[in-house]
């Protein structure tokens, strides 16, 4: 039975993906690339810069968080970080591989394998809660406009608020999770990686409380708020001219709709719900799709490649440091 849900689990991502395949079968390619010709190279490279804020916001938030944690890391290896989870949460599905962040950050830290993992979660956590308050609140006012969305938007954002609550509670069952990684730290790979040191250091060990969470969870609001304005005017450049909290609010939606586990990286869930949304303003499905996915590369995939040249020159560095000891 378990083997059962666990391969109906991996074929999971083939909806968004064939729901992204449909939606491109319904474009006009000439169109789309009538698009990309009419914006100036110079505002497509300006484009780039994006990632800057984006990332200065994670920046702060994370720092916030590390020193509640009671943890030392440098902003260096912090950024670092951040890139190199880009990177593998880029290749791997679910973005599961992001949570590797988790042994870069034991290497340049003093915290335990267990802290490391509980302070990724936690960063994962409030990030992700926050995103739905804020489609929660925004839903509440879409509806309030075009009645027809509420009667579908709130549910879903609902049951997704249920889910957070839900797995932060699992994880307060303290016991359970201990043995999780008494386990884990115990395997042959982590005792090679020299982590199994760590089994008798808790998951727990300077866990912040909730209410301490309170400066970090509003950073990880404004940072959201940063990237959707960002958002917006890229927008722009796509000929999508309507009211900024519109396009603010459209790309909450759309994220948290593409954050469920039926895709890849939000592909296709999120042009499908960007696409019911903007066509309130009648805005094509070609400049919709266009935008998404140029947005897609700025956000996601730049920052990627960018982790990908830390990995490798830090794989470099380590196999030229080992081949000067021998």
């Amino acid at each position: 039975m378990l083997l059962r849900m666990m391969r109906i689990r991996r074929l999971l991502p083939l909806i968004g993906l064939l729901i992204f395949g449909y939606i491109l079968t319904t474009l006009d390619f000439e169109s789309i690339a009538h698009l990309f010709s009419q914006i100036p190279l110079f505002f497509l490279l300006l484009s780039l810069t994006c990632i800057v804020p984006i990332l200065f916001m994670t920046l702060l938030e994370w720092q916030l968080l590390l020193r509640i944690h009671k943890i030392n890391m440098g902003l260096f290896d912090s950024l670092k970080n951040i890139l190199i989870g880009y990177f593998y949460g880029f290749i791997t599905p679910g973005g599961i591989g992001a949570y590797t962040r988790t042994i870069y950050m034991k290497e340049c830290t003093t915290a335990s394998m267990q802290q490391c993992t509980a302070n990724i979660i936690l960063l994962n956590a409030i990030d992700y809660v926050s995103l739905l308050v804020m489609g929660l609140v925004g839903s509440v006012f879409l509806g309030m406009y075009f009645a027809e969305f509420s009667s579908y938007l709130v549910p879903i954002l609902l049951l997704l608020v249920f889910s957070g609550i839900g797995l932060y509670l699992f994880f307060m069952k303290k016991n359970f999770v201990e043995r999780i990684f008494q386990r884990l730290l115990s395997s042959s790979w982590m005792q090679k990686k020299n982590f199994g040191d760590d089994t008798t250091v808790s998951f727990y060990t300077d866990f912040p409380r909730i209410r301490s969470l309170s400066v970090p969870f509003s950073v990880a609001i404004a940072g959201w708020m940063v990237r959707y304005v960002l958002f917006y005017f890229v927008g722009i450049l796509f000929g999508i001219l309507i009211p900024w909290y519109y396009v603010v609010l459209f790309g909450i939606l759309g994220d948290i709709i593409g954050s469920l586990p039926i895709t890849v990286y939000g592909l296709g869930t999120r042009e499908a719900t960007l696409i019911g949304l903007f066509s309130v303003f009648h805005i094509s499905e070609n400049a919709v799709v266009s935008l998404s996915l140029f947005w897609f590369v700025l956000v996601w995939m730049f920052p990627s490649v960018l982790g990908a040249v830390i990995v490798i020159y830090d794989d470099i560095k380590k196999h030229r440091l080992s081949s000067k000891n021998v």
